[in-house]
């Protein structure tokens, strides 16, 4: 009775039934069902013009992890720049609501305590899974230095700011400048499906048709086709399984 309850439950679930996602490319992207209610059978044409970044910033080059980065206090905020604050004045950022965090270093604060602090201090606002922010340290063979990334998206650029008087180097605002290095500007993917353009904060897509997931890989000079079918194989077999545990029960 339990094997005839679970392949009756095989049924009633279309995923289970088999409902296959592929690409004609997988290496510019895949397509897979994501556990929800699969989508009825699709056949498009994909073509991906770019990818989401993450906004990522680094700061100044520290012989070691353990040198002090001076007493100094750091805010980020995310949310959208208006223009790169490199390219001279004029510039503005726009929040995007997630919560701001904010760390107090002392003057015997440390690169490694820097970072630790950020992480600890950052939180997860938009509920996805992923801290709004992630502080690592960079090793570029000579010299360490702090680096601040995002999450993916336009509206995920970081603004810092550094009370350091005299010398505000984990700064990225118009007050005090672009202190810090901008080594990769947030921006969004961008996609065509059947000739129709879209945008993304992500590179995946879990909204785009019901029960699947497209996930990009790299950008496209030509269009890729991206398909889901049930599969009939596995649908055979399950409707067997039934048959057979159904009149064992019998």
């Amino acid at each position: 009775l339990k094997v005839f309850n679970e392949n009756l439950e095989l049924i009633q679930n279309n995923n289970a039934l088999g409902y296959q996602g592929s690409t004609s490319d997988a290496t510019v992207a895949t397509f897979t069902t994501n556990g929800n209610l699969a989508a009825s059978s699709i056949n498009s044409s994909l073509t991906v013009s770019s990818l989401a970044t993450a906004h990522t910033l680094t700061g100044p080059s520290l012989s070691s992890t353990s040198t002090a980065v001076g007493a100094r206090t750091i805010t980020i905020t995310s949310g959208t720049w208006s223009a790169d604050p490199t390219q001279g004045g004029g510039q503005s950022h726009t929040s995007n609501g997630q919560d701001v965090i904010s760390v107090t270093a002392t003057s015997s604060t440390t690169l490694i305590q820097l970072r630790d602090m950020i992480n600890n201090a950052a939180t997860d606002s938009d509920d996805d899974g992923e801290k709004d922010v992630r502080a690592t340290i960079l090793y570029d063979g000579s010299n360490y230095m702090l680096a601040l990334k995002s999450e993916f998206g336009a509206a995920n650029e970081m603004k810092v700011t550094d009370n350091h008087a005299s010398s505000p180097v984990y700064a990225y605002d118009t007050t005090d400048g672009a202190q810090m290095t901008q080594r990769v500007s947030g921006t969004n993917s961008s996609f065509t499906v059947d000739g129709v353009s879209m945008t993304r904060s992500s590179n995946s897509i879990d909204d785009l048709y019901n029960g699947m997931t497209l996930e990009l890989m790299k950008t496209s000079g030509s269009p890729i086709t991206i398909k889901s079918d049930v599969d009939l194989v596995s649908a055979r077999d399950a409707i067997t399984s039934f048959v057979t545990t159904y009149n064992d029960v019998y």
